[in-house]
């Protein structure tokens, strides 16, 4: 008797071993197709790593351009500023662009026949202007 208890025992603990031999196979097959499906996604998905890196550089240049940017803008406010409360610029400016003068100071125009013919009438600036105008009396 004790020898078909025996037997039967040892074909339940066999039927168990299988089962839990079955269910570990299971998992390994789960888990590989797991790490086969990140995998996947990784490298080919909507969100791979390939567009990731790629959109970590984009970012590391727009920084970049916008350093350069701050740089530049900073320097443009110091330069206006400066060019604000300089007179010897200011009373430049407004010698070459309204054809403002000093007293007693007298403007002597050069021009020569080539470069006023040269000119289109569009872009012509006020001098030009002034001195048809002379020409013409």
């Amino acid at each position: 008797m004790q020898y078909s208890r025996g037997k039967r025992y040892s074909r339940s603990s066999s039927n168990r071993l299988k089962n839990i031999i079955s269910i570990d196979s299971f998992l390994k097959l789960v888990l590989v197709l797991l790490v086969f499906y990140a995998g996947v996604s990784l490298l080919f998905g909507d969100k791979n790593i390939f567009s990731y890196i790629q959109k970590l550089k984009k970012e590391h240049q727009l920084k970049a351009e916008i350093e350069k940017l701050g740089e530049r803008y900073v320097a443009l406010v110091e330069k206006k500023r400066y060019l604000e409360k300089d007179i010897f610029y200011i009373e430049k400016r407004a010698r070459e662009d309204l054809g403002l003068k000093k007293e007693n100071e007298d403007i002597y125009i050069l021009v020569e026949e080539e470069k006023k013919e040269s000119i289109p009438n569009k872009t012509q600036r006020w001098l030009d202007r002034i001195l048809r105008a002379y020409q013409d009396r």
